[in-house]
C-alpha cells in the first residue's frame, strides 16, 4: 500500500498519472506515479470494487493498494478530493499517523501528462527505423562497391 496526496491527470495508455506532491507512507515514492485504471471505471465492473475515475486536474488524498505491481484505488480503497470535508479528514488522519508526510519534488512542468506518457511504442518504432535505415545503406553500399569491382 501507498499513502500519498497529488494531482491526477486524465487516463492514458499507461493509466492514471497523479503528480505526487506530498508522501505520507509506503514504498514507491516519486513525483508521478501511476494508478491502474482497472477499478477506476465508474463501478460498473460486475461486482470488482470499481470506483469513480479520478477528476483530472484536481487534488486527491490517495491510499493505493498495490496488485501485481501496480498502484491502484478501488471503492475499498479510501481515496478523497483534497479540498472536501473527507479530504480533509483523510489529510488530518495520515499527518496524524506518519507525521507531515514527505514532499515530493516535482520536475519542470510538462504541457500536459500525455508528454509524460512512457515512451516505450516511439522507441520502439525509432528504432525499427533506425535498423532498416541501416539496412538499405548496406545494401547500397554492397551494390555499389559491386559494380566497382566489375569495371
Amino acid at each position: 500500500m501507498a499513502s500519498f496526496v497529488g494531482v491526477a491527470g486524465a487516463e492514458v495508455g499507461a493509466g492514471v498519472p497523479v503528480r505526487v506532491d506530498r508522501w505520507f507512507w509506503g514504498e514507491g515514492i516519486a513525483p508521478l506515479v501511476w494508478l491502474d485504471p482497472t477499478y477506476l471505471q465508474g463501478g460498473d465492473d460486475g461486482g470488482l470494487c470499481g470506483t469513480e475515475p479520478l477528476t483530472p486536474e484536481a487534488r486527491w488524498v490517495v491510499v493505493a493498494w498495490r496488485f501485481e505491481g501496480r498502484l491502484t484505488v478501488d471503492m475499498c480503497a479510501p481515496h478523497a478530493l483534497a479540498d472536501e470535508p473527507s479530504g480533509r479528514q483523510m489529510l488530518a488522519e495520515l499527518t496524524a499517523a506518519f507525521g507531515p508526510g514527505t514532499p515530493v519534488a516535482q520536475p519542470p512542468p510538462a504541457d500536459d501528462f500525455a508528454t509524460v506518457e512512457p515512451m516505450l511504442p516511439m522507441i520502439t518504432t525509432l528504432l525499427t527505423i533506425t535498423a532498416a535505415t541501416l539496412a538499405i545503406s548496406a545494401a547500397a553500399l554492397a551494390v555499389f562497391a559491386r559494380r566497382g569491382r566489375a569495371r
